[in-house]
């Protein structure tokens, strides 16, 4: 009886463990808590994508991971963009998305969301701007020396200041090229020149200039200074271009000059590889010289009294236009594009411009072309201007 007993109890406990009509549930606790996990608080340039996806983790009242929840991503200023824009928890409770900052400098932010959680968490990110910022300080002034009225302009290159002293000359400083130990906080006075004033009522009246770097023969060795004499705008200009030879820049030496009869010389510029000076010569428009070689050597018939070279008449004059009644050309400037024979100034600024518009080219010796007239205020142009002519040898 005692032994019938035992088993049946045995049977019973057998029965119960192995029967297959016995289930058990387990129900996860609901997220409570949604978190910023990682990517908060980081800076890059506008319209670019954050190095960090941005990232939450969502948990329960016992701080546990909680998967499978859906995470809603939403822009709230900047107007950015994020991707993707819905996601779900792994098993770890955490869910991504890549945030792509908008075009607005400072801050930016994006909010993350779970429907049955009351409070979003907000990832803020701060946009800066991909221009740069550059400032400008005053790190010294160099008087102008006696005689001078005002510096007018000041030419940089390889380190050397060319400053245009008006009457007191050119004078030349070391700011950075180690050649007199200067700096820009210490500018050491190199080499300086009075050019002659060529019969100009006012004197030399130094305006401007431009270092020649001659990719052809490797010298550096011509400074071309302009000379801006009295006139009357849209009619009449003096003052000429004077070609100094800077070989040795603590002497430099005033070697030849252009002269444009009737008119003076404004701002120029100069095609370097193709070796070639454009100048805008106000009521005589624009000429294009040819530049290259010794500018110190010419026909005698082509020198001055002083033994110096007038480039308009060495036969280096290439072409001239835009010197039409009421025309005033006061600058050209820009690349040139070569063609073949073709030269092409990009802009040509004129005062008092009658063929605005028209699309013409300028050929030595003849008085044409302009193109492309865009409007600079009430009485001037900018204009795009070629040159033609034939090949030089």
């Amino acid at each position: 009886m005692r032994s019938r007993s035992i088993l049946g109890a045995t049977l019973m406990v057998f029965g119960a463990s192995c029967s297959s009509n016995d289930t058990t549930t387990v129900t996860p606790n609901p997220p409570v808590v949604v978190a910023a996990f990682t990517g908060n608080n980081q800076t890059t340039t506008v319209n670019a994508t954050l190095v960090t996806p941005l990232t939450v983790k969502v948990t329960d009242a016992a701080g546990a991971a909680v998967a499978g929840v859906t995470v809603n991503w939403v822009v709230t200023s900047g107007g950015g963009s994020v991707t993707p824009a819905t996601s779900t928890t792994d098993s770890n409770g955490r869910a991504t998305t890549v945030f792509t900052l908008g075009s607005t400098v400072g801050t930016q932010t994006v909010n993350a969301s779970v429907a049955t959680i009351a409070s979003p968490v907000t990832f803020a990110a701060t946009g800066i701007s991909n221009t740069p910022v550059i400032a400008i300080t005053l790190v010294t002034s160099v008087p102008t020396p006696t005689g001078a009225t005002f510096d007018h302009d000041t030419y940089v290159r390889d380190g050397l200041a060319f400053a245009s002293m008006w009457n007191a000359g050119m004078r030349i400083y070391d700011v950075g090229n180690g050649m007199a130990g200067g700096s820009p906080a210490n500018p050491v006075l190199v080499g300086s020149i009075i050019t002659s004033a060529n019969g100009v009522a006012g004197g030399p009246q130094v305006h401007n200039s431009w270092w020649f770097h001659n990719p052809v023969t490797g010298q550096n060795k011509y400074l071309f200074i302009g000379q801006e004499g009295s006139g009357s705008i849209g009619s009449s200009s003096a003052g000429d271009i004077h070609i100094v030879d800077v070989s040795n820049l603590a002497a430099p030496v005033e070697v030849g000059f252009i002269h444009i009869a009737g008119a003076g010389v404004h701002n120029f510029w100069m095609d370097e590889a193709s070796q070639v000076l454009y100048a805008a010569y106000y009521n005589a428009g624009v000429r294009a010289l040819d530049v290259r070689g010794d500018l110190s050597s010419c026909a005698a018939s082509a020198k001055d009294a002083m033994g110096r070279c007038n480039l308009a008449l060495s036969g280096r004059l290439l072409g001239s236009g835009l010197s039409a009644a009421g025309t005033y050309v006061w600058g050209v400037d820009g690349a040139a594009g070569i063609h073949g024979a073709a030269r092409c100034v990009r802009h040509v600024d004129c005062c008092g411009l009658h063929a605005r518009g028209s699309n013409k080219c300028l050929t030595p010796g003849a008085d044409e072309g302009v193109a492309e007239g865009h409007p600079h205020n009430a009485a001037c142009t900018h204009q795009r201007i070629q040159i033609r002519g034939p090949p030089r040898g």
